[in-house]
C-alpha cells in the first residue's frame, strides 16, 4: 500500500481523528441512549483496529499475530456489544443505524485496509467506490441478519 502525496496522508489522518471524535462525541450522546453510547465504543475500538491495520499494511508496524489477533477482537466485542441487547429484534428494526449502520462501516472501512490489493483499481475510482459500497451492503445485511435471527 502507498500512500501518494502528502495531500492523502493528511485526509487519511485526519478521518482517523475525525472518526475517534465521532466516537468521542456518540459516548456522550449515551449518557441519554444505550445505543449510543454502545455505538460510541464501537466506533473507538473499530477506528483503533483500522489504525494498527493500516500502519501494519504501510510498514510503519511489525505484522504480528498479536496485533491482528487485537484487531478480530475488536470487532468481536463489537458484534457482541450490539447483540447483548434486549428485544434485540425490535431495536435492530426500529434503529438500525447505531445498531447495524455503524458497525458495517467499520467492519468494511478494515476490511478495504486488509484486503487493499483487491481494491486498489489503478485510477479507475469508479470500480473502487463501487465495491467499497457493495461491500458496505453485504456486510449491512450479513450483520442484520445474523442479529436478527440470533
Amino acid at each position: 500500500m502507498k500512500l501518494n502525496s502528502g495531500l492523502v496522508k493528511f485526509f487519511d489522518i485526519f478521518n482517523q481523528r475525525s472518526s475517534l471524535l465521532f466516537g468521542v462525541f456518540l459516548l456522550l450522546i449515551g449518557a441519554q441512549n444505550l445505543n449510543f453510547f454502545i455505538s460510541g465504543i464501537s466506533v473507538i475500538l473499530g477506528t483503533l483496529a483500522y489504525k494498527s491495520a493500516k500502519n501494519r499494511k504501510l510498514g510503519i508496524t511489525k505484522a504480528s499475530i498479536f496485533n491482528q489477533v487485537l484487531e478480530i477482537t475488536s470487532f468481536i466485542l463489537i458484534v457482541l456489544l450490539v447483540s447483548w441487547k434486549n428485544d434485540l429484534k425490535r431495536i435492530i428494526v426500529n434503529d438500525p443505524v447505531p445498531n447495524i449502520a455503524i458497525p458495517a462501516w467499520l467492519i468494511t472501512a478494515y476490511l478495504t485496509v486488509v484486503f487493499y490489493e483487491y481494491f486498489n483499481f489503478k485510477k479507475n475510482l469508479k470500480k473502487r467506490i463501487g465495491l467499497i459500497i457493495t461491500m458496505f451492503i453485504v456486510v449491512f445485511y450479513a450483520l442484520f441478519f445474523i442479529l436478527y435471527f440470533i
